[in-house]
């Protein structure tokens, strides 16, 4: 959890809730992706969630479909902890993944879109079988789809077809292509000014 100094005694703050690629620790994390610098420039909490043995559930497999169940519940006590002991703003609570992160931020929001004003799926895919049904979800969050063009690992027609997913759930989404990026967080061109312009004026309707 990272509390910029600034933001110390105060309420009613945004917050960025960050999930790893597959089996990066959160201290990886927050080195590729320099996500600390950009919450003390920008005013608001950051928390890196850490996946059990280091992954996100890929995928819900048939003989499996409760796979994340623990995964939601750590979300779901995580959100409320931010909100009832921070002080953070409910309705300003994002998400942004990576890799197999970015999978995790899409399968939050198919299950979990009531608490999440926004999200960033950055070179991750939609698990399967969520990818060949109907995205039923209770709040169309936007969501902001990024690639690198030279990545090869999760190629971008992979994340155009998980933005392609949420698009005809009626999510408004974003797609874009980063010219000449490999797979990863991009950070040296230019991700994170991206995402937070993306991201820092979406917020939940008021209930």
């Amino acid at each position: 959890m990272v509390i910029p100094h600034s933001l110390r005694g105060k309420s009613n703050l945004p917050v960025v809730i960050a999930l790893h690629g597959a089996l990066d620790t959160i201290d990886e994390m927050a080195e590729y992706t320099q996500l600390d610098r950009l919450a003390a420039e920008k005013s608001f909490l950051l928390v890196y969630l850490q996946g059990r043995h280091l992954n996100w559930p890929p995928s819900i497999p048939e003989e499996n479909p409760d796979i994340a169940v623990p995964d939601l519940l750590f979300f779901d006590s995580v959100c409320d902890e931010l909100v009832e002991t921070l002080g953070a703003n409910r309705n300003r609570i994002y998400v942004v993944g990576v890799s197999q992160g970015g999978a995790m931020c899409n399968l939050l929001v198919t299950q979990r879109s009531e608490r999440i004003a926004a999200a960033v799926c950055n070179c991750g895919w939609m698990p399967k079988p969520l990818d060949e049904q109907p995205v039923q979800t209770s709040h169309k969050c936007p969501m902001l789809f990024l690639v690198g063009s030279r990545d090869t690992q999760v190629p971008p027609a992979t994340v155009q077809a998980a933005s392609d997913v949420f698009e005809r759930g009626q999510h408004p989404v974003t797609f874009r292509i980063i010219e000449g990026a490999p797979h990863g967080w991009n950070y040296r061109f230019g991700v994170n000014k991206i995402i937070w312009d993306f991201l820092s004026d979406k917020e939940l309707a008021s209930k």
